[in-house]
């Protein structure tokens, strides 16, 4: 449903000036998230029903960091390849890590180039959570996967003032990602939960399963950033975007 509660035309010149390039800014009815191709730098936002400056501001606010601080092109892939490669997983379960990982890392870090959306994303987060776009209403966040949790604590703890519980021994994640500065100490740490959580399926002899519920940031697709707020963001379906897109979570 077309948006009638903002200017749209004003956001996609508050994309370009936060992304400091003439990056192309489409609004479409049809796409269910917030995305950003970062080969052909094209910035997608949905059109949803009763959008409020906030929501509006915050996916670009999202999107945008991924123009900024994820790598161009489709070689980010290259290295999700890999370690699926090195640890024998599916390259699909690495970009969903991938993908709630550097959601964290580029949300902070947009943040603090821009103090003035960090009320946006703690409003817009709380819309989403009443909007019910991560899928939680009825489900208790202690029986999510870790990275669900994880996805949810980045995105709804911080900002919406959800408690997710994360165990002693899982708390090391959320202090490194805390951390993170590059593009490569992502990288590092999604190889780091893979491989612990390779151990523990070995040691238990039971498959680890994901199904992140989360409501973004999709599976990335190789070069897009999907939006971190919908349910497409780091989400389990398994719903890459196409050769060019980095999905967000």
């Amino acid at each position: 449903m077309t948006n009638t509660k903002t200017n749209i035309q004003s956001k996609s010149i508050l994309a370009r000036l936060l992304a400091n390039e003439d990056i192309s800014v489409l609004h479409s009815p049809e796409a269910e998230t917030a995305s950003f191709d970062t080969r052909d730098r094209v910035l997608t936002l949905p059109c949803w029903k009763d959008m409020g400056n906030s929501l509006y501001d915050m996916l670009v606010g999202h999107e945008v960091a991924h123009a900024l601080y994820t790598p161009n092109g489709t070689g980010w892939m290259d290295s999700i390849d890999q370690i699926a490669k090195d640890l024998g997983i599916d390259s699909r379960l690495v970009k969903m890590y991938v993908n709630v990982v550097e959601d964290a890392r580029i949300e902070r870090k947009i943040k603090t180039a821009f103090p003035g959306l960090r009320r946006d994303f703690f409003d817009a987060y709380v819309d989403l959570l009443n909007r019910d776009l991560f899928g939680i209403e009825k489900q208790d966040p202690k029986d999510l996967p870790l990275i669900d949790r994880v996805n949810l604590h980045y995105k709804l703890g911080l900002h919406a003032g959800i408690s997710i519980p994360f165990h002693a021994t899982e708390q090391v994640w959320i202090d490194r990602i805390d951390t993170l500065q590059t593009w490569d100490d992502v990288l590092e740490v999604v190889r780091d939960m893979m491989e612990s959580l390779a151990d523990e399926n070995e040691d238990t002899d039971e498959p680890d399963s994901p199904e992140t519920g989360e409501g973004g940031e999709g599976d990335t697709g190789e070069g897009e950033t999907g939006d971190e707020g919908t349910p497409e963001d780091g989400d389990s379906e398994d719903g890459d975007t196409g050769e060019g897109d980095s999905g967000e979570g």
